[in-house]
């Protein structure tokens, strides 16, 4: 695959469809594998559990994945989850919020503002569907993408233990994003977001 040029090609986010499978899982693989490279090793072990197909194959006829295209070439270069509800981190008010997991890039195009055209796509679907907030977790020693998530937005609202390591919590106002696209506050939009 060449290397992304964001501003010549288009990126749309659209739900995954049963062939996507693959590219998919190879991705969240690739980007276990990286994190591990990195020494953050308990989040995403490099090896995936034997089920991860299966359960990823379940999530893509549950609608929960989504995934990033070049357009026109229609490469898979990104993918997430997205729930509507986020018990393994969110217990508590699961009806204001809609949840990012799962996030990941293609390796030989991080860094080209996918992971930014995701989210700003899921805020944006968070709050098309009546959500105040747009919620994640991530891995606490992670310090570069908690700062990645202050970067785009998302407020720190503490640490929950999971069973291998501590998760920092963000969340992101949904409705910040229509005083945005009304020019309220600038921000620069250089992909279209596709419901």
């Amino acid at each position: 695959m060449k290397m992304l040029q964001t501003f010549s090609e288009r990126i749309i986010v659209e739900q995954a469809i049963a062939s996507d499978v693959n590219e998919v899982v190879e991705i969240i693989e690739d980007a276990g594998a990286w994190l591990c490279s990195k020494g953050i090793t308990y989040q995403w072990p490099s090896t995936r559990p034997k089920n991860f197909r299966v359960a990823t194959e379940g999530a893509i006829r549950n609608g929960q994945v989504y995934v990033a295209r070049i357009q026109p070439s229609g490469s898979v270069v990104g993918t997430l989850r997205f729930e509507w509800t986020d018990p393994y981190a969110w217990p508590q008010d699961p009806d204001s919020a809609a949840y990012v997991r799962s996030i990941a890039i293609r390796n030989n195009v991080r860094g080209h503002g996918i992971g930014e055209t995701l989210l700003k796509w899921a805020e944006d679907h968070a709050r098309k569907k009546g959500r105040t907030y747009l919620r994640l977790h991530c891995c606490a020693d992670n310090t570069r993408l908690c700062r990645y998530y202050e970067e785009m937005g998302f407020v720190f609202c503490g640490q929950v233990r999971l069973p291998r390591w501590t998760a920092s919590l963000y969340q992101l106002e949904t409705q910040r994003l229509s005083c945005l696209r009304n020019g309220i506050t600038e921000r620069s939009h250089q992909h279209d977001i596709v419901d």
